[in-house]
C-alpha cells in the first residue's frame, strides 16, 4: 500500500480516525480470493521508503478474503535473507468506523483500537483496547523466526503515518477511506 508519513524520532504516540467501505460507499468492501483491503496506520524504517527492505509495523482496518470485516496488525522484519512477517487479526463490527492508536517505546510497539465516538476527541485516550497480540518487540536480542537472523531493531527516526488503501494482486479495488484526524503525540 501507499504511506503517506512524517519522520518521528524517538517515542511517540499516533492515533487516527478511520473509516473504510466500499467504492459505493454503502458497506464494507468487498473481496475476491487472497484479497486484503486495509488502512490505518504504519510505521516504517525509512530505508525501505525507496524500496529494498521493508520493515514496519501496521495496524489496518478492511475486509479479508472471505469478506469479513477484520482488524489486521503486522510486523515485517527483512533482513535481506528471509524476509520473515508476522501477521494475525481479529473480527470487527461493521460499520468500519474506528479510532486506531499506535504507541512506540523504545523498540517496543502497543497497537490499540476503539469504536469511534464523535463527541470523544483523539486526544483522550479512554476506551482503547490494546489488540490481542500484546506488546510487539522490535529487539535483535528475540530469537529468529523462520531460520532467519531474528528481529531488525528499528532506528530512532521512523515514517509515521496514514497507509493505504492495500488491496491484494488484483487492480480493481473496492476501497474507499476516510481518515478523519490524526494526532501525533510525543513525550
Amino acid at each position: 500500500g501507499n504511506l503517506l508519513y512524517k519522520s518521528v524520532t524517538g517515542d511517540f504516540d499516533v492515533r487516527a480516525r478511520v473509516r473504510v467501505r466500499n467504492a459505493a460507499g454503502s458497506g464494507s468492501p468487498s473481496t475476491a480470493a487472497l484479497e486484503w483491503r486495509f488502512a490505518g496506520l504504519q510505521a516504517q524504517d525509512p530505508a525501505g521508503l525507496t524500496g529494498g527492505r521493508f520493515n514496519y509495523v501496521h495496524l489496518g482496518l478492511g475486509a479479508d478474503p472471505n469478506g469479513q470485516n477484520r482488524l489486521e496488525w503486522k510486523v515485517t522484519d527483512d533482513d535481506g535473507v528471509t524476509g520473515d512477517s508476522t501477521f494475525d487479526s481479529e473480527a470487527v463490527d461493521a460499520p468500519l468506523d474506528y479510532d486506531l492508536r499506535m504507541v512506540r517505546d523504545g523498540q517496543t510497539f502497543r497497537l490499540y483500537f476503539r469504536a469511534s465516538v464523535s463527541t470523544v476527541g483523539l486526544r483522550n485516550a479512554a476506551g482503547f483496547t490494546q489488540i490481542g497480540i500484546g506488546d510487539i518487540e522490535k529487539d535483535a536480542n528475540t530469537p529468529a523466526r523462520s531460520g532467519g537472523t531474528g528481529p531488525i531493531a528499528f532506528p530512532s527516526t521512523l515514517a509515521v503515518g496514514i497507509m493505504g488503501p492495500y488491496s491484494g494482486p488484483t487492480a480493481t479495488l473496492d476501497l474507499q477511506i476516510w481518515i478523519e484526524e490524526i494526532v501525533f503525540i510525543t513525550p
